[in-house]
């Protein structure tokens, strides 16, 4: 049985459809390198380095998922979070520098998936992606049926 995937519009697509993830990092190198594993993994990748232009990218480009620092310009990245959520629902990874257990569960309760801490295995990242997408794309299967 072929699998199929929700794309960023509701539409479905084959196992091959490319993913989009939107990746907020003020740290150019990190998030270069983030970028770089992503797009080799085969996703579909854009970037902001600051909270305003990340709610509008989120907003413009519609990414299945967001990877977002806490500490950024502008505003942090638990307002980029409460603020995309609010738009529309999108899974969320934060990754941050914070590594206290309620810095962890701020970033949950304002609606991330997940959370990792600086410093951070790239292999393992892109193992939490695959399985946050993998979760909504089951979700909306189950939803579908």
């Amino acid at each position: 049985m072929e699998q199929t995937q929700t794309s960023h519009n509701g539409t479905t697509a084959g196992p091959g459809a490319q993913r989009r993830v939107l990746v907020v990092e003020d740290d150019q190198t990190i998030l270069d390198a983030i970028a770089t594993r992503l797009r080799a993994e085969g996703f579909l990748v854009q970037t902001a380095s600051d909270g305003p232009s990340a709610v509008d990218t989120a907003e413009a480009w519609q990414p299945d998922l967001l990877i977002l620092d806490i500490m950024l310009p502008g505003f942090d990245g638990l307002e980029v979070c409460r603020r995309v959520q609010a738009q529309r629902p999108v899974p969320v990874l934060m990754l941050t520098a914070r590594d206290d257990e309620t810095d962890m569960l701020v970033g949950l309760g304002v609606g991330a998936d997940d959370y990792m801490t600086k410093p951070f295995s790239m292999r393992e990242l892109a193992a939490r992606v695959h399985v946050l997408l993998r979760r909504v794309v089951r979700a909306a299967l189950a939803a579908a049926t």
